[in-house]
């Protein structure tokens, strides 16, 4: 079953005619009659009634019921043609902790999604664009979505050994202590002037741990 000959088929639907059909589809009556004819014989049905020398069709039971058919088929058709010509996207999963996604990357994302707009505004001048999905999780999280082939790329503060990931430091940050200006802190503070009672530990790196303990484990026994 051919394009065409769908197309000639609603045409005549429309129609109800094969000599408007023809002049409206620019062939000649000949051809409209040899492509319903090749249609029929492909649907193994008779979709018009018509007699002989008879410019005027009328659908059949089996005629009425194909022209949704026929309509959606064209409708498939012309979206296929769009897609092919459309440019091929790259699907670019992300997954990252809420703060780097919100603080960070955010001017990242933007510039991506605004270069792959001006891309489908040139199609022709472009290269392959991007489809981005960002999320935000937990650090865990995102390794066990890296693991189950969910996401392309995860961020997280923290390494974690998972048998399908391979974790690389992208960049580190001084760790500092944020006080008032009325605060009985110095300028510069020792680690043992800092009191555990008021400390609020969230950290889940294995290296701020270690400096942790480091200070206040012996302190805290």
């Amino acid at each position: 079953m051919k394009t065409e000959q769908i197309e000639t088929f609603l045409m005549i639907t429309e129609t109800k005619n094969l000599s408007l059909a023809s002049k409206n589809l620019f062939i000649s009556q000949s051809a409209v009659s040899h492509r319903l004819r090749a249609l029929e014989e492909h649907l193994d049905c008779e979709l018009f009634i018509r007699g002989r020398g008879e410019k005027l069709v009328t659908l059949t039971q089996k005629g009425e019921e194909f022209v949704e058919i026929a309509m959606r088929w064209k409708a498939l058709w012309r979206e296929t043609k769009i897609w092919a010509l459309q440019e091929s996207k790259m699907n670019l999963s992300v997954a990252s902790i809420d703060s780097l996604n919100t603080c960070v990357f955010s001017n990242l994302y933007k510039e991506l999604i605004n270069n792959n707009n001006t891309d489908d505004k040139k199609a022709s001048e472009s290269s392959n664009g991007i489809t981005l999905n960002v999320s935000s999780h937990w650090s865990k999280t995102i390794y066990d979505l890296i693991e189950n082939n969910d996401i392309d790329i995860g961020f997280t503060l923290n390494s974690l050994k998972y048998p399908n990931a391979i974790s690389k430091p992208l960049f580190k940050s001084r760790g500092v202590v944020i006080s008032s200006i009325f605060s009985k802190y110095a300028r510069l503070v020792h680690p043992h002037d800092l009191d555990t009672a008021d400390e609020i530990l969230f950290s889940s790196v294995s290296e701020y741990h270690i400096w942790h303990n480091f200070w206040w484990e012996k302190k805290s026994e």
